[in-house]
């Protein structure tokens, strides 16, 4: 039964935090925003490069690009986002709707 937890806020309110316990105790996969966009912020200083609006819209692709493959996998994910946007949550539900995801939860 494959499932998802969106820890969703705004920053530094404890989502990660809740994030990283969850995971532990469930033995689940994390899918971080962050992460992708920890590694991306080098090329927005780079000219030419990417903007930090685009960095930050390809950090939740490859967010959502990592807990496809995890939940394909057959691995429980939550997804550690601000989901701020209204269209980060419906690419949340699409993934929850394509892997035929038990349900999608929201903390």
């Amino acid at each position: 039964m494959l499932c998802i937890i969106l820890c969703k806020g705004h920053p530094c309110t404890g989502k990660s935090t809740v994030a990283a316990h969850l995971a532990r105790i469930l033995r689940w996969t994390i899918c971080d925003k962050d992460d992708a966009k920890d590694q991306l912020h080098s090329l927005v200083h780079h000219k030419a490069a990417l903007t930090d609006t685009q960095a930050n819209a390809v950090s939740y692709d490859i967010m959502f690009a990592v807990a496809a493959t995890q939940l394909q996998c057959g691995n429980c994910v939550i997804i550690d986002s601000p989901c701020a946007r209204r269209h980060v949550f419906d690419c949340a539900c699409r993934l929850a709707h394509q892997v035929c995801v038990y349900g999608l939860w929201t903390l």
